[in-house]
Order: structure tokens, then C-alpha cells, then sequence
């Protein structure tokens, strides 16, 4: 009878065990993914910035580009004033 405790006890103990290891790989898990998800957002913010920044760097070339052609005009013309 008292062989028969142990037994059933250590298998408790080795159930608890198992139970326990598989909610800690649940919340790792977890954590894991709230971190990626994070990351992924910073990134998708990071490149919309980027993509910003070069909409921008073209119009202003694009801009600059027509002004030198007006000017090169007026030179052309003579047209210095």
C-alpha cells in the first residue's frame, strides 16, 4: 500500500511537472509573439516613413528640375531681369 503512494505520488509529481513545462512554453510563446507583432508594426511604420521621405525627395527634384528649365528659358531669351 504505502509502495502504491509513492508511485501515485511521483506520478503526480511528474504530471504537475509536464502540465507546468507546457503553460510555461504557452506564455513564452505568447510573449514571443506579442514581441514579433510589435516589431512588425515598428517596421511597417519605419518603411511608410521611408516611403514618405522619398515621395518627398521626388517631388522636390521634380520641382527643382522645372525651375532650372524655366530658368534656362529666361537665359535663352534673355530675359535676366
Amino acid at each position: 500500500m504505502l509502495i502504491m503512494v509513492i508511485i501515485l505520488s511521483m506520478l503526480l509529481s511528474v504530471i504537475t511537472l509536464i502540465f507546468y513545462t507546457a503553460i510555461m512554453n504557452v506564455k513564452e510563446y505568447r510573449v514571443l509573439h506579442e514581441m514579433n507583432q510589435k516589431q512588425l508594426q515598428l517596421q511597417k511604420k519605419y518603411y511608410e516613413q521611408l516611403r514618405e521621405i522619398d515621395r518627398e525627395t521626388r517631388k522636390f527634384r521634380h520641382d527643382l528640375k522645372n525651375h532650372f528649365f524655366v530658368l534656362s528659358g529666361f537665359l535663352q531669351e534673355d530675359k535676366q531681369d
